[in-house]
């Protein structure tokens, strides 16, 4: 017998920035690495106006390329952060780039740059859902128990249409199965258990997602729990 839930979207809401994704100790490193000189004295609350300034003085790509080194130097080599440098001025590459497991960094690399530039790199959109997950008999609650980034995938495709851009491309791994890209389409999630309710709050892009702002209250059925 299949798990049976019932599912209620609590909130929906788009965001341009993660909190918690850039510190002011990140604003800091940046300034130093820019050239900008002591930020010592500089007040955390003025680091980004600074930062935003000596972004300004680069062009687009050499801004792009010297955040994209900051905080994926470590990823990716020259060549791949040039790259990515050019093509992220046009493309939301936090959707589209090839490696599903930079796409929350890279959001944070836009969103970065679109403030610094007042809108001139693409408008990053996450999402931010809250929701509610019901067990509705034993096999769910036994699923719910071992709740992870697969089982909130499952839950959430299952409020979306067949057309939704989740269901098309992965709709066999949201039948059943190992669903190894579902680590990197929930960027991050927290689950607090109360009886057989969990809610849960979750982050991804609105690329995935955008469905469930209208998607209010349902229930589904998925497969019991499989081991890895």
């Amino acid at each position: 017998m299949k798990a049976q839930v019932e599912v209620n979207i609590v909130s929906y809401r788009e965001v341009k920035t993660l909190e918690g994704s850039w510190s002011f100790d990140d604003y800091r490193k940046l300034l130093d690495l820019l050239g900008f000189g002591d930020v010592a004295g500089v007040a955390d609350n003025e680091l980004m106006e600074y930062l935003s300034m000596s972004l300004q003085e680069l062009e687009l790509d050499e801004a792009a390329l010297e955040v994209l080194t900051y905080r994926l130097g470590h990823e990716l080599n020259e060549n791949q952060i040039s790259e990515i440098s050019h093509e992220m001025i046009e493309e939301p590459l936090w959707e589209e780039y090839g490696n599903m497991a930079l796409h929350e960094e890279l959001f944070n690399v836009n969103s970065l740059l679109y403030h610094a530039f007042n809108g001139k790199f693409p408008r990053p959109k996450a999402a931010l859902v809250e929701l509610t997950i019901t067990a509705k008999n034993q096999q769910a609650k036994e699923v719910l128990h071992h709740l992870n980034e697969t089982v909130l995938c499952r839950v959430i495709a299952g409020g979306m249409s067949d057309h939704a851009i989740l269901n098309r491309l992965f709709h066999e791994k949201l039948e059943s199965g190992k669903f190894e890209e579902a680590d990197d389409i929930v960027w991050t999630y927290d689950a607090k258990a109360e009886g057989a309710c969990y809610t849960c709050h979750l982050t991804t892009s609105t690329y995935w997602v955008h469905e469930l702002a209208n998607a209010g209250t349902y229930q589904i059925e998925i497969e019991p729990r499989e081991e890895d």
